[in-house]
């Protein structure tokens, strides 16, 4: 597994198809983002996004150079911890370990490159899934925004969780 940056022309048709479900697109975007994604819109936020937050977007890829996930993460200078966004992972993928090992892949590059002493995420809490993958990657519950977001007849709690850099 390795992790590259974001490269627009080849890499968009990838996170468009693993975001086929609008439920899962909704998770993933919190709603910034119409459904089905759409290469303008998704450039317009990722820009807006490096503009106010200096967002990187990158993609994880195999060992063969396939992508198979996409993030975004900023760093948060005054209180030194990196923050990750628009996590997704190739439907294919999940379920087998290779969810938890890319987060792990990540916090690995945000300690040693970027040296944070945090990771954060904020993931809602129907997404069982996600939540238990940043659990076995290492992160804890710091608090949560009840009624945060709605989606149909649904209203989600949002979670933020935290992972520390091991000493």
């Amino acid at each position: 597994m390795r992790l590259r940056s974001y490269i627009e022309e080849t890499d968009f048709p990838y996170i468009q198809r693993w975001l086929q479900d609008e439920k899962i697109h909704f998770l993933w975007c919190a709603g910034m983002l119409q459904y089905p994604l759409q290469l303008d819109s998704f450039r317009e936020l990722l820009r807006k996004n490096a503009a106010q937050w200096e967002d990187c977007p990158y993609i994880v890829t195999d060992d063969a150079g396939k992508p198979m996930g996409f993030f975004c993460m900023n760093i948060n200078y005054p209180e030194n911890y990196g923050f990750l966004k628009f996590i997704v992972l190739d439907n294919e993928r999940r379920g087998h370990g290779v969810g938890r090992d890319m987060i792990c892949l990540i916090c690995r590059f945000a300690f040693e490159m970027t040296g944070v002493s945090s990771v954060k995420v904020n993931v809602f809490d129907v997404n069982k899934a996600a939540v238990g993958c940043y659990r076995k990657a290492g992160f804890s519950e710091e608090n949560m925004d009840v009624n945060a977001l709605a989606f149909h007849n649904e209203t989600w709690n949002r979670i933020h969780m935290v992972r520390y850099m091991e000493t």
